[in-house]
């Protein structure tokens, strides 16, 4: 995942509808004992203007930046 990837959240839905955004940064440890390279957090602007870092792990890309 990169910025500029739209993705949609896989757990979270509002409404009946899964909770969207786009990725902002990417690069976050989240567990602080990862591998080089293997980040696993991004940071989403999601549909309703909140910014938050986020796990890879919880998120699916819908559409991957040009």
């Amino acid at each position: 995942m990169k910025p500029g990837d739209y993705v949609k959240s896989i757990d979270h839905e509002t409404n009946g509808n899964p909770e969207t955004g786009i990725i902002l940064s990417a690069g976050y440890n989240m567990w602080g004992e990862e591998i080089e390279g293997q980040e696993t957090g991004v940071k989403v602007l999601w549909q309703d203007g909140d910014t938050h870092i986020v796990s890879t792990d919880e998120l699916e890309v819908i559409s991957e930046a040009g």
